[in-house]
């Protein structure tokens, strides 16, 4: 550890003392001069909402929980588990396992199924409209989803008699952009609520920008694509994807264990760059650099390559790392230009594994939107936590169920006292993971007998559901454990499980 002038280190240490100050939780503080200024949950002080004010109370919040090969062994873990409930959903899957060619019918049961018991919605002419079987066929023949005569094959009562099954080539392809996964392949807003229009029922995931997929179908029209990612599957848009050689499919996977001054991972929630970023470049196809977000992986590149350095008009980017940016050519190949992203908004590799870190990240998104299944290039709360780790290397499964079972110490609250509950919450690490069915969140620490959590939430209770109405939170927020659920108890009565990613 590098030693600093005796000045500096003075006032690092007077500026911690004055950071772990207890503070007075008793109110809001949300109010100046009678006017509102900012919307906290009850018992949060605004200043909770800096990760320095968490940081600076734990103790060895710098040291290494777990190496990058240790991070790699628990990744080849998380790929190889299965959940308990269900033999065929795997956490993760290592795409280079995968068959050269896929069947159609083993490609048709991944894909949504019309299911009258959950009615679909959606706005048509300034009115709801309740999809009807009419509707589902309409989108099974945009699916291609063959075959169109038996409604019943689609709503999964029976398979379709005589259904000739077809090969079809698996096609490796790298994302160039941000994207949405879709249930469906349109981007029509559909909810299961006619009263509620802020989640959308068609959204899977969202997937960042350079990452490896398997195109396994296409739409009737191919404008969209159906993909694998290593965490779910769902409809892509065409032009969001390009389609690589093995050779460069190859590069996309185990970060944990490359070097780390190949590539850059961005630690920013999210960074747009202007066009003055990006090296000039010929092709009409590349139509600048794609908003970054965090967790995306670049490749980096050599600035004295390609004559790189003299490509930017009157100034030689410093501080800046030289990185592959990809783009769809004209043929749907992948192409790769370069572009100077800034060192403020990544990190060379992948970061030290540290409790300071990981609640630097997950600080980073405060106050944003929520985005149910990733919609609206937001998160949901899996998502979220997704995210963040993969800016250590862990390859975090999609859902909250799958991330409550990963590999890792997990401390069991089912049959638990309350008493039995506050004491096993007191004993985890800041930096842990804990939910319940439908919900997972980050652990960040105790005040006053109050259990803290980050999360990217929809909604709670400040009270019991059946005086109060539900707060419509939907962003990324530090609330305590006893908000309540629609069930009548408090997150800390309803936990199942937590989860410290460790060794």
């Amino acid at each position: 550890m590098r030693i600093f002038f005796r000045i500096a280190f003075t006032c690092l240490s007077l500026l911690a003392v004055a950071c772990c100050h207890k503070p007075n939780t008793s109110g809001i503080p949300q109010t100046s001069g009678g006017r509102e200024i900012i919307r906290l949950a009850p018992d949060v002080h605004s200043k909770m909402l800096d990760a320095s004010f968490w940081r600076c109370r734990v103790k060895n919040s710098h040291d290494i929980i777990m190496t990058k090969e240790q991070i790699a062994r628990w990744n080849e873990r998380v790929i190889e588990q299965t959940m308990a409930a269900d033999e065929d959903l795997f956490f993760v899957h290592d795409l280079r396992r995968f068959d050269t060619v896929a069947s159609s019918p083993d490609v048709r049961r991944f894909m949504v199924r019309y299911n009258p018991s959950y009615p679909w919605y959606k706005k048509q002419g300034g009115e709801t409209h309740k999809l009807t079987t009419t509707d589902w066929r309409a989108l099974y023949e945009k699916m291609h989803f063959a075959p169109l005569g038996d409604f019943s094959y689609f709503s999964g009562e029976r398979d379709a008699p005589g259904v000739e099954s077809r090969n079809f080539p698996v096609r490796k392809a790298v994302t160039v952009r941000r994207s949405d996964l879709r249930l469906v392949p349109d981007d029509t807003l559909y909810t299961d609520d006619e009263e509620y229009w802020y989640d959308d029922s068609a959204q899977t995931s969202g997937v960042l920008m350079n990452e490896p997929v398997l195109v396994l179908w296409e739409s009737a029209d191919k404008s969209w694509l159906y993909v694998r990612t290593n965490y779910c599957t769902g409809w892509i848009h065409h032009e969001d994807v390009a389609f690589c050689t093995e050779e460069q499919f190859a590069r996309y996977f185990d970060y944990a264990t490359q070097e780390q001054s190949g590539f850059v991972t961005i630690t920013a929630d999210r960074a747009m760059l202007s066009e003055d970023y990006a090296v000039p470049t010929e092709d009409a196809e590349f139509d600048g650099i794609p908003e970054l977000f965090m967790g995306t992986y670049l490749h980096t590149a050599d600035w004295n390559d390609e004559h790189i350095a003299d490509s930017f008009f009157q100034r030689k980017p410093y501080a800046c790392y030289i990185v592959e940016i990809p783009y769809r050519k004209a043929d749907g190949t992948l192409g790769i230009t370069y572009a100077a992203i800034p060192a403020g908004i990544c990190t060379e590799g992948l970061l030290d594994y540290t409790t300071a870190n990981v609640l630097g990240q997950a600080f980073k998104p405060i106050g944003v939107r929520y985005g149910w299944g990733g919609m609206a290039n937001a998160r949901d709360c899996s998502e979220y936590l997704k995210d963040i780790f993969r800016c250590f290397g862990f390859m975090l499964p999609r859902g909250s169920r799958s991330q409550l079972a990963m590999p890792g110490k997990t401390v069991s609250f089912e049959g638990k006292s309350l008493a039995a509950r506050k004491s096993a919450v007191s004993a985890l690490r800041p930096g842990s993971i804990m939910g319940f069915f439908g919900h997972v969140f980050m652990y960040i620490g105790e005040i006053d007998g109050k259990y803290y959590t980050i999360n990217a939430v929809g909604a709670y209770y400040f009270g019991d559901p059946e005086t109060t109405e539900a707060v419509e939170v939907n962003s990324v927020n530090v609330n305590t454990l006893d908000v309540m659920r629609r069930n009548g108890k408090t997150w800390l009565e309803n936990l199942t499980y937590a989860k410290s990613l460790t060794k």
